[in-house]
């Protein structure tokens, strides 16, 4: 109770040195942390930034102090838990770049195999869920944990993956890809950062929210 009441010591970033830690998908790493990185170099040279991976409880991890922020999909409320709104993910359809290539259609899309990025490890997906309620069904010949080997799978195959829009422009930059919207209606997900009440009044959690949200895509 002291600890909450009492007023959160000032946090400078100039002079500030200070480590906090934080869990994330590579997706939002990728897209987050190089952007952060160069920030804190500015700004905040004596702050030290840990990016691990999620526990089994991020609440509890969140709470503790274990964890300072975490970035994900977050579809509950628990309690305790103080979430904001990043950004808002689409959906693309990538392929290896060819000339003369055709649209990617539903037949087209239907008839090739599929590269699938399934973090926890677990089969399905949203899109699998769509295609069942349609009675069809894709053929998948890969699924990965990381969203950064996909590219280069489809880079060096036949294969199509349906990938957030935000990593397939980047990809696309680098690796011979085309991207194509997808040929059904699949909805998008929103990416938020996700802290304890108990920390609410931390400004140096405040100031690195911040940080996070103008820096977000």
């Amino acid at each position: 109770a002291q600890a909450v009441l009492e007023p959160a010591p000032a946090f400078t970033p100039a002079t500030a040195t200070r480590v906090f830690t934080l869990t994330m998908a590579d997706l939002a790493a990728f897209l987050l942390v190089p952007r952060l990185a160069a920030r804190l170099a500015r700004e905040a040279p004596g702050v030290e930034l840990r990016v691990r991976p999620a526990p089994d409880d991020t609440v509890g991890a969140l709470a503790s102090g274990e964890l300072d922020l975490a970035i994900g999909v977050y579809g509950d409320a628990p309690a305790g838990a103080r979430t904001h709104r990043l950004w808002d993910e689409a959906f693309a359809c990538v392929i290896r770049r060819a000339r003369g290539a055709r649209p990617l259609d539903l037949d087209a899309y239907l008839a090739r195999a599929h590269v699938v990025v399934a973090p926890r490890g677990r089969p399905g997906s949203a899109i699998d869920e769509l295609l069942a309620r349609r009675g069809q069904a894709r053929r998948i010949a890969i699924t990965v944990p990381h969203f950064l080997v996909a590219p280069a799978i489809v880079a060096s195959t036949e294969l199509v993956w349906t990938a957030p829009m935000s990593l397939a422009r980047a990809f696309a930059a680098t690796y011979p890809l085309a991207i194509h919207p997808p040929p059904l209606p699949v909805a998008g997900f929103t990416l938020s950062t996700r802290w304890h009440a108990r920390f609410d009044r931390d400004p140096g959690l405040a100031w690195l929210r911040g940080v996070i949200a103008e820096l977000a895509p």
